[in-house]
């Protein structure tokens, strides 16, 4: 079998259902970004939790993260036990998020729990074994952070339908871009066909220090007794729910200045 990965691609579809993952023809699907990559390399990355429940996940990287499809397909993750992870990513050309509203050019931003299983052709072994069509939680980017928010203990996945449940047991904190691998000579007997084989996890970067991964009880180190975690950012008169402050005292670690208040 020719198999082969592609930067990008012309698709009929990747699945022929609703709650597949699809792309479009003859739209092209841009894979591979064209600016410079800083924004995969994560600096810091905060993982709150609550009842053993990952709650919240906040990166920030080194580059400004593009909202606009530009950087091609990525995402930042947290792989916890038996190859289950939390993602964020974004793809312009794929269709697998409820958040994308039916349009497949939407590169907005979309959360995954992720199944992960091997596979033999991508370079990683990793492949998209299953992923929920629901964004769980919440997700905002904004400059060089990414904040996940009000994440829930599980969600279905769409091509099982078996719920995906990440769990607490973190162990790789990273960065990855999303490859498609492909059989070509399934056009040979029919112009239709899906030549979709995978979808590979690649490029997987971990968080540049692992000290740098601050891992902590929501409630009882910071006292909020709330599930919602804001880390100031650049600016502290904004947090990120959009709201103005003089000062944001509500956090004790000043990305700024990365040192401890």
């Amino acid at each position: 079998m020719n198999k082969r990965k592609g930067s990008m691609v012309l698709l009929s579809s990747l699945l022929a259902v609703s709650l597949s993952l699809v792309v479009s023809s003859p739209l092209a699907m841009v894979w591979a970004s064209s600016n410079g990559d800083d924004f995969r390399e994560i600096k810091k990355a905060d993982i709150g939790i609550k009842e053993d429940i990952i709650k919240t996940i906040f990166f920030k990287t080194r580059g400004e993260i593009p909202t606009d499809g530009s950087g091609g397909a990525f995402g930042y993750g947290v792989v916890t036990s038996d190859n289950k992870a939390i993602v964020t990513t974004t793809h312009a050309g794929v269709l697998d998020s409820k958040l994308q509203n039916g349009d497949i050019l939407n590169p907005i931003w979309h959360n995954h729990y992720v199944q992960l299983a091997d596979e033999t052709e991508c370079e990683s072994g990793l492949k998209v074994g299953d992923l929920t069509y629901e964004s769980p939680g919440k997700v905002i980017v904004k400059d060089s952070f990414a904040l996940l928010k009000n994440l829930p203990p599980s969600e279905d996945g769409q091509f099982t339908n078996t719920p995906i449940t990440p769990g607490s047991d973190v162990s790789i904190v990273a960065s990855f871009k999303l490859v498609p691998l492909l059989d070509l000579t399934v056009f040979q007997t029919n112009p239709d066909a899906n030549p979709l084989v995978a979808v590979c996890v690649e490029d997987i970067r971990d968080v540049e220090d692992p000290r740098d991964i601050n891992i902590f009880d929501i409630k009882n180190h910071y006292g909020y007794g709330s599930d919602e975690y804001y880390p100031s950012y650049y600016d502290d008169r904004h947090d990120y729910r959009g709201e103005y402050h003089e000062k944001d005292y509500r956090n004790n670690y000043d990305y700024d200045n990365e040192h401890r208040r």
